[in-house]
């Protein structure tokens, strides 16, 4: 009653001492306000910007250091070909050969594969150079006119790595979550779209965007290494990573940037167990602990990206603390 009056936030923990429920309640806690305070500390570097019409993803990089806590610095394109440049054909070959032994082709080729992984070393050395600790970038027109490749390979490399998160087409909002996923777990996790809806499933098809650990995957079997699936402006055939999420629960999630201030989309559910669709993508298929048509009608109103992030494992508590400790506004499921 003290704190209320004197306006001051505080987590309340219920519990007897030989119960262990309240301790895990309050490590989890504990976790949350490490990650508030990791957040202002975190640099975000973004090479170009957010996709052309998609509006629901334009957020104020003030805003964002005001709320969340990091930092976004822009990187101009000329740092990312410097080091791109700089990559020899033999680091390169060094960064492919362990994918090529690992996963099959399929539509494209060994050599597309060495000229992507080139690209990779060039981010990678891009994030190290100027001490980032997040990347986010725009492919399309954008890096892969210049580079004559995609992007997604390189994003992909890194992520699996795990050492720093990457996200595209300037969803800086995601890619923060996808940072406060990451740190919760120890697991990678996914940036995706909402695609499409099973009613037979009560679940939605979440189709990636070629940006993902090989370990979202049952196994390495589970994985090819397939032509990229859209064409904007690169030479010659491309590579993706073409998989399906394994079964398990997951968590899904993203920040929303609304006229009311920051909000949080928390939602629970199960990645089924399904056969790779031939789509030359990463993708999911989630059903939801709710109907899965009500769900669509109510994120669509609460006015939730087309972006989603979704990981395995079921955080929602932590999610909810953290939402507590921003003072925002959720949408649970």
């Amino acid at each position: 009653a003290s704190l209320r009056k004197m306006g001051r936030k505080c987590d309340i923990v219920v519990g007897a001492l030989g119960d262990e429920r309240p301790y895990q309640e309050i490590r989890r806690i504990a976790r949350v306000h490490q990650i508030v305070r990791r957040l202002r500390t975190l640099t975000i570097g973004v090479v170009g910007h957010v996709f052309r019409g998609m509006y629901d993803l334009e957020c104020d990089k003030t805003k964002i250091k005001g709320t969340l806590g990091p930092n976004v610095v822009y990187v101009e394109l000329s740092h990312l070909l410097r080091h791109w440049r700089e990559v020899t054909s033999e680091e390169a070959l060094a960064a492919a050969k362990p994918w090529l032994a690992r996963f099959r082709l399929r539509g494209t080729t060994a050599d597309e594969l060495q000229r992507s992984c080139r690209l990779g070393v060039a981010m990678q050395r891009l994030v190290d150079h100027l001490r980032l600790d997040a990347l986010c970038f725009l492919g399309q027109h954008y890096i892969e006119k210049e580079t004559g490749v995609p992007a997604r390979i390189g994003a992909s490399l890194m992520l699996e790595a795990g050492k720093h998160q990457v996200a595209c087409e300037g969803d800086l909002a995601g890619l923060t979550m996808m940072d406060v996923m990451a740190w919760l777990t120890g697991r990678p996790p996914l940036q995706a779209e909402w695609g499409q809806y099973d009613a037979s499933h009560n679940a939605l098809l979440l189709v990636g965007h070629g940006l993902g650990s090989p370990a979202l995957a049952v196994s390495d079997d589970a994985v090819t290494l397939t032509s990229a699936p859209e064409q904007w402006g690169f030479k010659g055939q491309g590579v993706n990573l073409e998989f399906i999420m394994a079964p398990g629960p997951v968590t899904l999630a993203h920040l929303l940037d609304t006229p009311d201030g920051w909000q949080m989309l928390i939602a629970g559910g199960e990645s089924l167990p399904y056969p790779t669709l031939p789509c030359n993508e990463i993708h999911a298929l989630v059903r939801l602990d709710v109907p899965v048509k009500d769900f669509l009608v109510e994120i669509q109103r609460w006015g939730v990206p087309h972006h989603c992030i979704v990981l395995h494992g079921d955080i929602r508590p932590e999610l909810l603390s953290l939402a507590r400790a921003w003072d925002m506004r959720t949408l649970v499921y």
